[in-house]
């Protein structure tokens, strides 16, 4: 029997690399040692497996021919509903100036959100006091949902029956990730609304950005 093997997620980079930026990634990262290498384990023996292993990325495509001796390996982009995601018309009035979305329990989002109210939304409140935010997801963790508590100007919504109304609702989406991989459908969703999206992500899609440049603002940490 032959096995198509579609690695839409490529988590042993996830569980294994990144920098341990602070004290709580550091204590998740240890606890998830023993994950990392059951994960690699996992995934070189379903890839060495398949007839055909499909990875999202070029990217994940390079790192498992090289990590798993895997030469059966192409590369597949994925993509979203561009008309369902396009804003209906008249446009919704804007609710928010930023939003985040992303399951609020994958550390990734969680590092990220964190680093961006923390590092990067004090400095946009020096030039907009009034500036909003917006984090959508799913089981947000209790350091998630403390952001709302304290600051009327940033919302957590938990998990919603749609997104799209608070993509339509925003002003920018922000994609502030610094660790993972797979694809960041989240940055092809704020595109698809015609909106501006503000990221700082791991292994950014240059192939994305050149392509829609009217789209994206292509952000580092250390311009801000």
């Amino acid at each position: 029997m032959k096995l198509l093997w579609v690695n839409t997620n490529f988590m042993h980079p996830t569980t294994k690399g990144g920098q341990i930026r602070t004290l709580e990634m550091l204590r998740q990262l240890c606890r998830r040692h023993v994950q990392a290498n059951r994960m690699f384990r996992f995934e070189r023996q379903a890839c060495r497996a398949a007839a055909r292993v499909v990875a999202v990325l070029e990217q994940d495509a390079c790192t498992m021919r090289e990590l798993f001796g895997v030469t059966r390996v192409t590369a597949i982009p994925t993509g979203v509903d561009i008309v369902g995601f396009t804003p209906p018309a008249p446009p919704p009035d804007k609710t928010f100036d930023l939003v985040f979305v992303g399951s609020m329990d994958w550390l990734p989002n969680v590092d990220g959100i964190q680093w961006f109210v923390r590092e990067v939304l004090p400095l946009i409140r020096r030039q907009r006091p009034e500036c909003s935010l917006a984090i959508v997801g799913r089981r947000p963790p209790s350091s998630i949902t403390a952001l709302g508590i304290g600051d009327e100007r940033v919302r957590v919504t938990g998990t919603v029956p749609d997104i799209r109304p608070l993509l339509w609702s925003a002003a920018v989406s922000i994609v502030p990730l610094r660790i993972g991989s797979g694809t960041r459908l989240k940055i092809y969703e704020a595109m698809a609304t015609a909106g501006f999206s503000w990221e700082h992500v791991v292994g950014c899609f240059e192939r994305v950005l050149d392509e829609a440049p009217q789209f994206t603002v292509r952000t580092r940490a250390a311009q801000t």
